[in-house]
C-alpha cells in the first residue's frame, strides 16, 4: 500500500514538472508519460495486494 501512495506522489509531481516546469513540447510529453507509468504501476500494485488479500 505504501509502494503504491509513493508510485501516485511521483505520479502527480511528474506530471506538475512537465505541466509547469518543462519548456520543450517533447520533454513535456515525456513527463506525461512518465507520471501516467507511475499512476498505473500503483493501480497494479494495489490490484495485487486486493488479489493476495482475497487468497487468503
Amino acid at each position: 500500500m505504501i509502494r503504491a501512495v509513493f508510485m501516485y506522489i511521483l505520479a502527480i509531481v511528474a506530471i506538475f514538472v512537465g505541466f509547469f516546469l518543462a519548456e520543450e513540447t517533447d520533454v513535456m510529453l515525456g513527463f506525461f508519460v512518465l507520471g501516467n507509468t507511475f499512476a498505473i504501476i500503483a493501480q497494479l500494485e494495489m490490484l495485487e495486494r486486493d488479489i493476495k488479500v482475497g487468497e487468503k
